[in-house]
């Protein structure tokens, strides 16, 4: 009776999971569970996901916003794996900032990151650190001036450590991450040099319009003394 009663709440298209165990609610259960609620670092991310991206809908009540938050969450404690802690949730955080910081030229990569067997935050470092050797030796080959600079330089070693950004494989010197910096830190003190810029001509423009308004008083007031005179 109870697997009759399973088999007729499940939907037509997820059937075929359980045709093989319809007799046995227990396996029938096990398999829907095994199918719908994988406790894999993808699933787990994106019911992280969805939680984090919960938005008030046009005309949604704020009770049924809290009913959706709700169920966000039973599905965090659900799809989070055996022996959960605050410290693995600290760093799942840290994991998923760093992937929801990417942007959309990076799909491929985020699709591949959510398909490891766990979301460490020193394996997804490293796998950041591939990626980013991976689109540099991409853009050496594409460049035929790039290609000629990479060959007139030696291969760094394994032990080699950048002292800026802390990864091993390239040196200070060769940091794309301290580039970008100098670059925005650049881009940054040009634009605060600009508004300097703008400040002082605005105070300039304001010392020439009172001395304007001044010499006009002045004039003004000689020609009143002049008209009396006469």
């Amino acid at each position: 009776q109870a697997s009759g009663q399973i088999w007729l709440a499940v939907e037509d298209g997820q059937k075929v999971h359980v045709k093989d165990v319809k007799n046995d609610p227990a396996k029938m259960w096990l398999k829907l569970k095994e199918v719908h609620v994988q406790q894999k670092p993808g699933t787990h991310f994106n019911a992280y996901d969805a939680l984090l991206g919960l938005r008030k809908l046009d005309g949604e009540s704020l009770a049924s916003l809290m009913a959706r938050a709700d169920k966000a969450m039973q599905d965090i404690h659900a799809l989070g794996p055996k022996g959960f802690t605050i410290e693995s949730l600290n760093n799942d955080l840290a994991s998923m900032a760093l992937i929801c910081a990417l942007p959309a030229e990076y799909n491929n990569f985020i699709s591949s990151l959510l398909l490891l067997d766990s979301l460490d935050l020193s394996k997804l470092q490293s796998a950041f650190q591939n990626e980013e050797s991976q689109r540099f030796a991409h853009s050496i080959d594409s460049s035929p001036s790039l290609a000629m600079a990479a060959g007139t330089t030696s291969t760094p070693s394994q032990g080699v450590r950048c002292s800026f950004c802390d990864w091993e494989g390239h040196t200070e010197a060769s940091c794309n991450f301290k580039e970008n910096a100098v670059k925005a830190q650049k881009a940054k003190t040009a634009d605060r040099r600009k508004e300097h810029r703008g400040g002082k001509k605005k105070a300039q423009n304001a010392q020439e319009a009172s001395e304007d308004v001044e010499a006009s008083a002045n004039v003004a007031e000689y020609a009143g003394k002049a008209s009396v005179a006469l």
